[in-house]
């Protein structure tokens, strides 16, 4: 486990080499899938971003190596460079939309 949900987190990660998966906990507390990143994708940027808990757990798959960024570093930069800021806020909102509907299938379905 590379991070898990509920933690604290004012970091991110940049997957330089390997696979990880990012799950989170559905409704009924049944551990669900959202995705999986490879090299160049990058994860816990909500939190940090948020200031809020993490909002899914990141699994290693294979050897992983990542980059780690702490938010002083990156708050810098996005504080020189709001185009980068609005689109870290696009991609943080696309996720939560992608993982909210993937929520709502699984309770649907009644698969969780």
């Amino acid at each position: 486990t590379v991070l898990s949900e509920g933690e604290p987190g004012s970091e991110f990660y940049l997957v330089d080499r390997g696979i990880v998966e990012v799950t989170t906990c559905a409704p009924s507390g049944a551990e669900l899938p959202l995705t999986t990143l490879q090299r160049g994708a990058f994860f816990g940027e909500v939190a940090m971003i948020t200031d809020m808990p993490r909002t899914a757990t990141v699994t290693a798959l294979t050897d992983v190596s990542v980059i780690r960024f702490d938010k002083a570093d990156i708050e810098g930069v996005l504080d020189r460079n709001p185009a980068a800021r609005r689109l870290l806020q696009t991609m943080i909102e696309g996720r939560a939309k992608d993982t909210f509907e993937k929520i709502i299938r699984v309770t649907d379905e009644g698969g969780d």
